[in-house]
């Protein structure tokens, strides 16, 4: 009789410790799905995506220490290089003060040594006088999707309609180019220190290459030779 009671007491308490484990395991798990929970809820839903302009800048996808002038209407001009050391200078849409970049100035990267590839940002729809002259280690200039003003043509600078060439960068390795019958003007040194051009393939006559007109200081263009594709 007593070894009898000894086991149900025995088998009672083994009854009561799986109780107990198996209701310890229930709560973990219950915890761990209601963090499970809070950790997706936490998750950004699709179409909650910060804005692109101000991760892209924030990471440091446009240059700094770029000059800007105010135009004093919320929009703005660079200016100048000011203390930016980059080779590929990536115009940010925006001022460090929150004004649209609208404008290249004259003279803006007149001088930069260093510079060898600029990115144009979709704001700008003005470019000054020779703002890429004398640009010698520049070799292509890039223009952001979304600008209709300006278009790059492997890596050389026209209007968005292709009637004005403004700029042709210097260190471009090419020893030919070949221009287009709408091109109507091309911008003061356009064509400023090009030395490894030779040919100019002009896509049209010598009549209408002479009504072309064609800005101060190309000399590159003076020292190239023009081929015509049609007749006189």
């Amino acid at each position: 009789m007593a070894k009898t009671l000894k086991r149900m007491a025995a088998i009672l308490i083994l009854v009561m410790m799986l109780v107990a484990l198996v209701s310890c395991g229930g709560g973990n798990v219950e915890s761990e799905s209601e963090s499970q929970k809070e950790s997706e809820s936490s998750k950004p839903v699709s179409g909650e995506i910060e804005d692109e302009s101000n991760s892209d800048s924030e990471n440091g996808k446009y240059s700094k220490g770029l000059k800007f002038t105010s135009n004093g209407d919320g929009t703005c001009t660079l200016s100048g290089i000011g203390t930016c050391t980059d080779a590929y200078v990536a115009i940010p849409p925006t001022s460090p003060n929150g004004e649209l970049v609208t404008n290249i100035g004259d003279s803006a990267f007149s001088d930069a040594q260093n510079v060898k590839y600029i990115l144009l940002p979709s704001s700008v729809d003005t470019i000054g006088k020779a703002a890429f002259g004398n640009c010698p280690s520049l070799q292509e200039i890039e223009v952001a999707t979304g600008n209709r003003n300006f278009h790059s043509d492997n890596g050389v600078l026209y209007s968005g309609d292709l009637s004005t060439i403004y700029a042709y960068p210097a260190a471009r390795s090419d020893s030919s180019v070949v221009i287009p019958v709408s091109v109507t003007e091309i911008k003061d040194m356009a064509f400023y220190g090009c030395k490894d051009l030779k040919t100019i393939k002009f896509a049209g006559t010598s009549s209408d290459w002479k009504k072309i007109k064609i800005g101060e200081k190309n000399y590159g263009i003076d020292s190239a030779t023009v081929e015509f594709s049609k007749g006189k």
